[in-house]
């Protein structure tokens, strides 16, 4: 195969797939078929937007009919200051239109013994208050969800 050819077919194989990859993405925008919810339990049935300190907040995605390809869902956790905390991902693929759901959570870690001393306090003023987690599929915001984290 000449060095023309070979350029024509690795051009169109690099266009076929970010042609696939922009229309999961595409998909995902129009349809609006993925939502979250924020939960107080493990078995992900109390949904909850309230929690003291030393609760676990569990995040449930659900998506319906996603289109056949390669997707990547990241979770990025806000503090009440607007300070990323966490940031989760996680990566999966689709061979055939379906549903899908994935799960993640976030435990607040305290203070060292020492600054728990200094401050009177087990966690960072910055833990308490308004939260928000928002939710990205393929680069793309499927939901932002607030939650409030007191003493």
């Amino acid at each position: 195969m000449n060095t023309f050819k070979k350029t024509i077919v690795i051009s169109t194989t690099i266009l076929l797939a970010n042609c696939l990859y922009c229309n999961a993405s595409q998909f995902i925008n129009e349809m609006s078929n993925c939502h979250s919810n924020i939960y107080s339990d493990s078995t992900y049935t109390k949904i909850s937007n309230k929690f003291n300190s030393y609760e676990k907040i569990y995040l449930k995605i659900e998506c319906k009919d996603l289109e056949p390809g390669d997707y990547t869902i990241n979770v990025n956790w806000i503090d009440s200051s607007g300070s990323l905390q966490r940031q989760s991902s996680h990566n999966f693929n689709v061979e055939q239109k379906q549903s899908y759901m994935s799960y993640f959570w976030l435990k607040l870690q305290p203070k060292g013994t020492l600054l728990q001393a200094i401050s009177g306090d087990e966690f960072d003023k910055e833990q308490y208050g308004t939260w928000r987690v928002l939710t990205y599929i393929n680069s793309l915001i499927i939901s932002s969800d607030e939650f409030l984290i007191y003493k």
